[in-house]
C-alpha cells in the first residue's frame, strides 16, 4: 500500500483470491449474511498436485496501490468534496479507522478541512538504480514510473509455527465469516498447503491471492503451467474450507495497445479478451469453488492502467462484459453458485496533474455515473482504506501522540476513507450496496531481523513502518475488523481482507527493507508475529 509497498512475487501474478472458511463458522452471528453461495464437493481428481515452473528471470512484477508525491502535484480545478462522515456507534467493540498516505510536496484537495501540515514526516530518498515492485496502496514522495521489474523469487520453505508469546487484550467477538487474509502464492504445493494452515490457525473465513493475467496467459490462448497449478490450489483451498476471491489484474502484451508500457501495467485493448480469460478461469476453477470475483486492481493508478484515460467510465468499459461473463459460468452449473462481483479497489490518493493518478472518491463517483447502481446485489464496491500510523476510528487531521506527520489529509485515515465511499454510495441512492474491504492494515519492522540479525528497518521515504510497535499494529487490526462488525457499518459492509500474512518470508525482503515485510503477519523465518497471535486468539464465531 505504500511507497514502492508491496512486491507481490506471484508465479500468476495478481489473481487475488480470497478464501473462505466455509466451516468452523457456527455460532449465532447477528443476522444471516445472504451474500454466499452453498459449496460443493469437489471431485478427488481436483487435488492432484500439479508441476509448477519457475517465473522466467525479467518477469514484469506487479504492483499495487495509491501514489502520491512531489512529481505529482495536485490540480487545481478539481470541485473539492464535502461528505459528511457517518456517525459511530458508542458502543462496545468499535474501533478506529485508518487511510492512505500522502508524500512530502504534495498538495491534496481536502475532503475535509485539513490541519495546517507539518513538516514531511520523511526524507525522500536519492534515485536508486535497483528497480523495485510495489504491492498494495501506495502513495511515494518521489514516484516515477519503474524501469525495469525483478525477477520472482524461489518458492521458499516455511518452518513449523514456534510456540507462541502473549496475546494482545481480548477483543469483542468477531465473525469469521467477514474476516480475510492475502497470501503470496508463490509456493511450492507443500509450502501452500503450509500456508493455508496458517490462514485455518488465524480462524479467517477469507484468504486473497493475486494473480497476473499476462503470466497465465503470455501468449493468446496459451496458458501457462502455473496457471494450472492454480486451478489446482484454488480448489484446494476450498476444500480445506476457505471461500474463495479472485482479483485479475495485468494484460499481457498481445492484449495491450502497440506500443503499450512494458513496465507500467494496464487495462486490454479489446475488453472482451479480460472476459474471456475471467471466464474461463471461473470455469475450470469451478463455479461453486469461487466466491468472489474483483475485476482489477486500483484503477485510478496510472501504473495499473496505462495507455487508457483513468476513469470511472472506462473502468466500466472492462467491467460489464467480465460480470457477464462471471454470471454465464455460474449459470451452466445445474445449481448456479452465487458468486460475488467486486468492483475492484481503488488507491486512496489524490489527482495528479501529471494524470498519474486519480482522486479515489471521484473515480468511486464516476463508476456511478456510469452505471454501477444499476447492477444487483451481487455487486459489491471494493475499498483499500489503510490507515498509516493512525488508529482505526480516527478521523482526520489531528497528529497521534508523538507522530509528528501522515494526518493531514482524510486519505490517511481508514474510516474517513469508509465514511466517504459510504456517502457516495448513499448519494447515489444505492445504500442497500455492499461496501467490500480488499486491503487493510498496518505496517511496522518492529520485531523483524536481518540475516545478520539486525532489526528490520524501513527504507527513508516509508519512515512512518517505523512507528507502530507489533502491539498497537495487533490492536489497530482487531479494532478495525470490530469497527466493521459494529453499527453503523455493520448494515454495509461485507469482508475485510487483511494485508498480509507471509510477505517477510520471502528471501530478501526483511533485509531490504521491502515494505511489504512491515505489513505481514509471520516474520522472516515464517514463525507468527504479535498481529498473528492476536487475531487467532481472537473470540470468534
Amino acid at each position: 500500500m505504500m511507497t514502492q509497498r508491496f512486491l507481490h512475487i506471484a508465479r500468476f501474478g495478481l489473481l487475488t483470491i480470497i478464501l473462505s472458511a466455509c466451516s468452523g463458522m457456527g455460532g449465532a452471528a447477528p443476522t444471516s449474511n445472504p451474500e454466499f453461495g452453498t459449496q460443493v464437493a469437489l471431485a478427488a481428481s481436483a487435488t492432484a498436485t500439479p508441476t509448477r515452473t519457475a517465473t522466467p528471470a525479467g518477469t514484469q512484477q506487479p504492483a499495487f496501490g495509491p501514489v502520491v508525491g512531489p512529481t505529482l502535484p495536485i490540480t487545481s480545478d478539481q470541485t473539492a468534496r464535502t461528505i459528511t462522515p457517518l456517525p459511530i456507534a458508542t458502543q462496545p467493540g468499535i474501533v478506529p479507522t485508518y487511510g492512505a498516505i500522502i508524500g512530502a510536496g504534495d498538495t491534496p484537495i481536502p475532503s475535509a478541512t485539513p490541519a495546517t501540515p507539518t513538516q514531511p514526516s520523511f526524507v525522500i530518498p536519492a534515485t536508486s538504480s535497483a528497480p523495485t515492485a510495489t504491492f498494495g496502496a501506495i502513495i511515494d514522495p518521489n514516484y516515477t514510473p519503474p524501469p525495469t521489474q525483478t525477477a520472482a523469487p524461489p518458492a521458499v520453505t516455511l518452518p513449523a509455527i514456534a510456540t507462541e508469546g502473549p496475546s494482545p487484550t481480548p477483543a469483542p467477538i468477531l465473525r469469521s465469516d467477514l474476516m480475510g487474509i492475502q497470501m503470496h502464492s508463490n509456493l511450492s504445493d507443500a509450502d501452500w498447503d503450509t500456508m493455508l494452515d496458517r490462514a485455518k490457525a488465524l480462524g479467517v473465513g477469507w484468504l486473497k491471492v493475486q494473480v497476473a493475467w499476462s503470466e497465465a496467459e503470455p501468449q493468446q490462448g496459451v496458458y501457462t503451467e502455473a496457471y494450472n497449478g492454480l486451478v489446482l490450489q484454488i480448489q484446494r483451498a476450498h476444500l480445506r474450507g476457505f471461500r474463495t476471491f479472485v482479483t485479475v489484474a495485468k494484460s499481457p502484451a498481445w492484449a495491450r495497445p502497440n506500443g503499450a508500457s512494458s513496465v507500467e501495467d494496464g487495462p486490454p485493448t479489446n475488453a472482451v479478451d479480460y472476459a474471456n480469460f475471467v471466464g474461463k478461469l471461473v470455469r475450470e476453477v469451478k463455479p461453486e469453488f469461487i466466491d468472489a470475483v474483483e475485476v482489477w486492481n486500483e484503477p485510478n493508478l496510472q501504473r495499473e492502467w496505462r495507455d487508457k484515460p483513468i476513469s470511472g467510465a472506462e473502468y466500466m468499459v472492462l467491467f460489464r462484459p467480465t460480470y457477464d461473463a462471471i454470471v454465464a459460468e455460474q449459470q451452466k452449473q445445474p445449481a448456479p453458485h452465487r458468486i460475488m462481483v467486486i468492483v475492484a479497489g481503488p488507491a486512496p490518493t489524490y489527482t495528479a496533474a501529471s494524470g498519474s493518478s486519480l482522486d479515489d472518491r471521484a473515480w468511486l463517483q464516476q463508476v456511478y455515473d456510469a452505471g454501477i447502481a444499476q447492477y444487483g446485489d451481487d455487486v459489491a464496491i471494493g475499498a483499500h482504506p489503510y490507515g498509516w500510523v493512525n488508529p482505526p476510528d480516527a478521523t482526520c487531521c489531528q497528529p497521534q501522540p508523538g507522530v509528528t506527520g501522515w494526518y493531514e489529509y482524510p486519505v490517511f485515515y481508514f474510516r474517513n476513507t469508509i465514511d466517504d465511499y459510504r456517502a457516495i454510495m448513499v448519494r447515489n441512492n444505492n445504500e442497500q450496496r455492499k461496501l467490500w474491504v480488499t486491503e487493510f492494515g498496518w505496517a511496522t519492522f518492529d520485531g523483524l531481523k536481518r540475516s545478520d540479525g539486525s532489526g528490520g528497518q524501513p527504507q527513508a521515504e516509508s519512515g512512518w513502518q517505523g512507528v507502530l510497535s507489533q502491539a498497537q499494529q495487533a490492536d489497530y487490526t482487531l479494532r478495525a475488523f470490530s469497527l466493521a462488525q459494529h453499527d453503523p457499518y455493520y448494515a454495509f459492509m461485507g469482508p475485510m481482507i487483511l494485508w498480509n500474512l507471509n510477505f517477510a518470508t520471502l528471501p530478501g525482503f526483511v533485509d531490504n527493507s521491502r515494505e511489504e515485510s512491515a505489513f505481514s503477519l509471520l516474520d522472516q523465518n515464517g514463525n507468527p508475529r504479535q498481529i498473528f497471535i492476536a487475531i487467532k486468539d481472537a473470540p470468534k464465531q
